[in-house]
């Protein structure tokens, strides 16, 4: 009987479980149908480095606009389809022609007096800024706007037909009440020949208009643009409205952040006249006084023998923007600045609390802050048993609080439970936790501090003001990373700092290790000769993998990065060459991918024959490039690439196998991504041009 009911009890738990794996997709099926349909929009987007920019090659868009869609995509129930237009008037006025006719849904980077408003809807908010702005040929340094002020011989060229231009200059004069001298051309290209020609200084254009050639003096007039569609399609301006708002909300510093990463330079350029620039060229050498031991901020590295610290790196920043030339000085405690400074062992102090009052008793003058420093709380819940609270010595919080100086004492005394908890700045905290892991770090009440230069308040008036102009050539951008590579990078945390900074956990830590590693060792013995081998093997079979490209044998896109990185830190100077297969996608398509794969193969044997003593390697798809080292003559390049050329034909004949060759020779210091977008240009302007040729450029 008992057999009999275990029978029917799982003759009944089966059709159970049949019941449920048939009605399970059905569900899934259904959960899958509820799901709405993201509505598609197309966005035209005017096909503009900064604004926009579209690589046909692999299908990979960016830019400001782009990325605005993609993060508004967020909070809409859309998806954006963009398509790109050139700046040529033809082709704008015909989107503008399908906006309004319903076949393109949306246009960016419209500005509100384009003079086309009726018919058309507008967004509520504006999605970014463009400023009308004074240019200069980025390579002569002696313009700036303080010049501009001063000097009534600088030249600014105007379009003699554009008003607006006119009238954005002339009222740049009259509020600044100087008298440049004018000149009129026909059109832009001649402002901008005449520019190069330095037959004038400066000519009018925009701040978001990238180019290698000029870089923005001033910004005459700001104008926001906005995204367009047609006056009948309220449906779609209602989502782009509601998104851009979320957006707003959520993250009101987007556009902001966005600008700075498309439009602004590393290093904005410092205004400094001529009359500075004579004046830092006969000045001393300014001392800058370090404070001791001062993790992560500035500190000497007794291994490198240098002043390291993220103040040190924007010192040095300052000194190369502006051509101060400045020696550091230890000191040994910040007990008696004012000595310091009188007896002339240092002319600034480096990394100041921004406290006026402080300035006043030590005789200093301090600069704009160089640094904001967030305040944090620190504690150790589980090891808490005192109820003391202290802070680092650096702040100025409360003055109940105990001050301590030494701040690595202080993350040893949470550790220890001595202190209840402990304030101290984000930065210094974010050093100290790899240290302590024991020690939670908090976000605070407190508002962030800051920090400055002091410059002893008798040295002449003018080097404050260049040190200002120091501060501001360096950008948000390159303040944080200054801070992550500082704190980040340069801290080396050791097994002996854990166990001395917590000895109790470490010996129940030895103790179990020290068992494991006996046993582990006795069995790594007992098998060491096969297990030798089979590492070895393994080992060189995952180093090969992790930098070679497995069709093509040459290196990878991550290794030839780094390769070409590492030699171009060294030195500043050889050529580049970017190779890609005019018509393999035809090839792909007509004869199969496993054909396009074996012309990839043979491709890649002939590349490492005829380059084999440079560096080569696969960028993606049928993108190659060649690093050559110190190589400079171009007969030669040409010479090299020719000799391929002829190899190529030996693969296979009948495919008429063509390749477009861009080649950059660069004598200054560049990195990487530079080389690559240089390099990357001069290809497809042979791609352009018809293909299947070579084309040499040089870069000084």
């Amino acid at each position: 009987m008992k057999i009999k009911r275990m029978k029917k009890n799982l003759l009944f738990l089966l059709t159970c479980l049949i019941f449920i794996s048939l009605c399970t997709p059905l569900q899934a099926n259904e959960l899958e149908k509820q799901q709405p349909e993201r509505k598609v929009i197309t966005v035209a987007i005017l096909r503009e480095e900064g604004i926009n920019n579209e690589n046909l090659k692999d299908e990979y868009i960016n830019g400001y606009t782009h990325e605005y869609l993609k993060k508004i995509e967020q909070f809409s129930p859309v998806k954006f389809e963009c398509i790109f237009y050139n700046p040529i008037d033809e082709e704008i006025l015909d989107v503008l022609n399908q906006v309004k006719e319903g076949k393109i849904d949306l246009l960016g980077g419209i500005l509100k007096n384009s003079g086309f408003d009726e018919g058309y809807l507008f967004s509520d908010l504006p999605y970014g800024y463009v400023s009308t702005s004074l240019l200069a040929k980025v390579d002569n340094m002696d313009i700036n706007e303080r010049i501009l002020l001063e000097d009534d011989t600088i030249k600014i060229g105007v379009i003699s037909k554009s008003e607006t231009q006119k009238e954005y200059i002339n009222n740049y004069i009259t509020e600044n009440k100087i008298n440049p001298i004018i000149i009129e051309f026909d059109s832009n290209e001649d402002i901008t020949q005449a520019l190069m020609n330095n037959e004038i200084d400066l000519m009018i254009g925009r701040d978001t208009t990238k180019s290698e050639d000029v870089r923005v003096i001033v910004n005459l007039v700001e104008t926001p643009y906005y995204f367009v569609t047609a006056e009948n399609n309220e449906e779609v301006m209602n989502i782009i409205n509601d998104s851009m708002r979320e957006l707003k909300i959520i993250n009101p510093e987007f556009i902001d952040d966005l600008y700075e990463k498309y439009y602004s330079t590393p290093y904005l350029s410092t205004s400094l006249t001529n009359e500075e620039k004579q004046f830092i060229n006969e000045l001393d050498i300014l001392k800058v006084g370090v404070i001791p031991n001062d993790y992560p901020l500035q500190y000497f590295d007794y291994s490198t023998k240098e002043f390291e610290g993220i103040l040190i790196d924007l010192m040095n920043l300052i000194s190369e923007n502006t051509g101060l030339k400045i020696e550091y000085v230890m000191l040994d405690n910040i007990n008696d600045i004012k000595g310091d400074f009188e007896s002339g062992l240092i002319d600034m102090l480096l990394g100041i609390p921004a406290d006026y009052s402080r300035a006043n008793r030590n005789e200093y003058l301090l600069t704009s802050a160089i640094v904001n420093l967030p305040v944090v709380r620190i504690s150790n819940a589980y090891a808490s048993r005192g109820s003391e609270i202290a802070m680092s010595g650096y702040l100025n919080l409360n003055k109940n609080f105990t001050v301590n100086y030494d701040d690595e004492d202080l993350f040893k005394k949470i550790a220890e439970g001595k202190y209840k908890e402990a304030y101290i700045d984000g930065y210094r905290a974010q050093y100290f936790s790899l240290y302590y892991p024991s020690v939670n770090v908090i976000p605070s009440v407190y508002e962030n501090y800051e920090l400055a230069i002091g410059l002893y308040n008798k040295h002449d008036y003018r080097i404050m003001s260049i040190l200002e102009q120091g501060i501001r050539g360096i950008s948000q951008h390159k303040i944080d990373d200054i801070i992550y590579d500082s704190i980040n990078v340069n801290n080396k945390y050791s097994l002996m700092d854990y166990f001395r900074q917590n000895p109790f956990q470490s010996i129940s830590i030895v103790v179990v290790i020290s068992s494991m590693l006996v046993g582990i060792l006795l069995l790594f013995l007992y098998k060491s000769n096969q297990m030798k081998k089979e590492l070895e093997k393994e080992r060189k079979k995952y180093e090969y993998l992790a930098q070679f490209d497995q069709l093509t044998q040459v290196y990878n896109q991550q290794t030839f990065k780094n390769k070409v990185q590492s030699h171009i830190e060294k030195k500043s100077s050889g050529s580049i060459i970017s190779m890609d297969l005019d018509n393999f996608k035809n090839i792909n398509d007509s004869q199969g991918h496993f054909e396009g794969d074996r012309l990839l193969e043979e491709f890649g044997k002939l590349l490492k024959e005829t380059f084999g003593e440079y560096i080569s390697g696969r960028l993606g798809g049928d993108e190659f490039m060649v690093y050559l080292d110190a190589v400079h003559d171009e007969n030669y390049l040409r010479q090299l690439c020719g000799e391929f050329l002829l190899n190529l034909d030996k693969i296979e004949k009948e495919y008429e196998l063509t390749i477009s060759i861009g080649i950059l020779i660069f004598n200054k210091s560049m990195d990487f991504d530079d080389l690559y977008y240089h390099v990357d240009k001069i290809l497809y302007s042979v791609k352009d041009s018809g293909r299947n040729n070579i084309k040499i450029e040089v870069i000084n």
